[in-house]
């Protein structure tokens, strides 16, 4: 500013001294001109002086004009909403508006006689000082991004565009920097580049099957374990339409498929069987909904998500088939069945009558041994009688479908054991049942169940002289757990894990009754109940017998 000042006071007084020179001269000329020439030069003299008061006025308006254009140059430099600062040629700040100084942290009295790069960080100073002086050289408006730090741990980053320039009139060199600050510019383009990073490892490294397909229905772009698991490269399917690769029997639904998803329609989940490189035919299955692209507002494209389900569907079809299978055995067993229920019972209720005949119409002629076979043959018949009675209550439990409804479980006991008491009576015999223990399940299956266990401590508790049986249940876990407990012979536990094996006995003592069917049948109704049945004893001091239903 000093500067400026200088020069316009040297311009005054050269120009004073010229007039002076003029004037001079006139006056010498005047002297020597005659009167007439005096009176017109007079004359002249006014014209011009009317001639320089209206130039004068001209000046006048001329220099308010400015007055104005620099006030509100001064007022858009002070209040713009960006920061500007000028420099000299040596890169020296000679003034500053407040948004400047805020970004760099400073007073703008401070920044007067500074220089920029002074404020930066300390990593950015050499780039920003580069930066002017290349300006000053180069001559071109150019773009840089330093980072500021106005306050502790208030990083900005600032974007600085420079200009030089040269005053027209004194033809001093002056650059001025325009600072804006892209901080939250700059942190949502980091936020945008690590979403799409992002979203690039998990298309690509994701094992479902990712494709982005056109409008059109072509493949714009697949992630490369679609690649890896159909054998093609990438240049062997980008630009492709997609039902290319699809069986014919499915393209035309496939190409309806696409058209209304691409027309904003629902992407319902569908099963895609699809060709790999080799010709085989893969089954992928499509995730539900579908993420629509866009360009500038407008849709360009789909991407869709798929789940190779080729292994999964040739073991739903291997399952089927063995149901298939498991169901045709079913019949055979039924039939088998109906051959033991019929073709073998005869035979045996003829050894039975036959049996019965001889003891009672030859007893006279059998000797002691005779008549002692003839018991074991009736023995033997009337055992492979209840076994077969025993395969058939296996077989109809298995094939039954249970019929759920509320059983009350004590009352269903307190029927069994009279039943029991009836058929094998035992005066001395101890039975205690819970009340009101209610549950939700077949009656008829939780009849046999029930039956079972209460049988068998019936039949494994005759030796004692205090003979009891207990059934009851406890809480457990959010489950009510069912027992039943005795006090009879027990069983080793090493062999608690053939208890509900088919033909299996608590034990082998011959004066124990039983075909060994009855606990098997008991886990079976208990497993179709969605339950668990297990046993605890101890050799010679009872057994319980502990099950839950789901």
């Amino acid at each position: 500013m000093k500067a400026t000042k200088m020069c316009n006071s040297n311009k005054k007084a050269e120009f004073r001294k010229r007039a002076e020179e003029r004037l001079q001269k006139t006056r010498d000329e005047v002297a020597s001109m005659a009167t007439e020439d005096v009176q017109e030069l007079i004359y002249e003299l006014q014209v011009h002086q009317i001639e320089l008061e209206m130039r004068n006025d001209e000046i006048v308006q001329a220099q308010e004009e400015t007055t104005m254009a620099r006030d509100r140059y001064q007022r858009l430099y002070e209040f713009a909403p960006e920061g500007y600062i000028t420099l000299d040629e040596d890169l020296v700040i000679r003034e500053a508006n407040e948004v400047a100084a805020s970004l760099l942290g400073v007073s703008r009295r401070q920044l007067v006689g500074d220089r920029i790069s002074r404020h930066a960080v300390s990593e950015d100073r050499d780039i920003c000082y580069k930066y002017l002086r290349e300006i000053s050289t180069i001559k071109q408006p150019q773009k840089v991004e330093i980072r500021f730090e106005p306050k502790p741990e208030d990083r900005r980053i600032v974007q600085l565009q420079a200009k030089f320039s040269r005053c027209p009139i004194a033809g001093q060199v002056e650059i001025p920097v325009a600072l804006t600050d892209i901080t939250e510019e700059h942190n949502a383009r980091d936020a945008l580049r690590y979403s799409e990073q992002r979203y690039r490892f998990l298309y690509e490294q994701s094992q479902l099957t990712n494709v982005v397909l056109g409008l059109d229905g072509k493949i714009t772009d697949i992630n490369e374990a679609a690649l890896r698991r159909m054998g093609y490269c990438k240049e062997e399917v980008i630009g492709q339409p997609l039902i290319n690769f699809i069986v014919p029997a499915q393209r035309e639904t496939i190409t309806q498929w696409i058209d209304e998803v691409a027309h904003g329609g629902p992407a319902e989940s569908i099963d895609i069987e699809v060709y790999d490189k080799d010709g085989s035919v893969r089954t992928f299955m499509t995730a539900a909904g579908n993420v629509m692209l866009y360009d500038n507002g407008n849709p360009s494209g789909m991407l869709f998500s798929a789940s190779d389900i080729t292994e999964r569907k040739q073991l739903e079809e291997q399952l089927q088939q063995r149901a298939r299978e498991l169901a045709e055995s079913n019949k055979e067993l039924e039939a088998f069945a109906h051959s033991i229920s019929h073709d073998l019972r005869n035979p045996l209720n003829n050894l039975l009558a036959m049996s019965d005949l001889l003891l009672h119409s030859f007893s006279e002629k059998l000797d002691k041994d005779g008549v002692w076979c003839v018991h074991e043959v009736e023995r033997s018949a009337q055992r492979m009688s209840a076994t077969i009675s025993d395969l058939l209550r296996l077989s109809r439990v298995t094939r039954h479908e249970p019929v759920p409804e509320q059983i009350d479980l004590s009352e269903m006991a307190g029927i069994i054991v009279a039943e029991l008491q009836k058929a094998k009576p035992r005066p001395n015999i101890r039975v205690t049942i819970k009340e009101n223990m209610t549950v939700v399940a077949d009656s008829g299956l939780m009849h046999n169940v029930l039956y079972n266990l209460l049988e068998n401590s019936w039949k494994y508790t005759g030796n004692r002289e205090d003979p009891s049986i207990e059934f009851g249940s406890f809480e457990r876990d959010d489950r009510t757990i069912f027992y039943v407990r005795d006090n009879g012979e027990g069983f080793d536990m090493d062999k608690a894990g053939e208890l509900f094996e088919p033909f299996r006995r608590l034990s082998t003592s011959h004066k124990y009754e039983g075909t060994g069917i009855g606990l098997s049948l008991v886990k079976r109704v208990v497993a179709r109940h969605h339950g668990q049945i297990w046993a605890e004893s101890e050799k010679g001091k009872g057994a319980t017998f502990y099950f839950y239903l789901g």
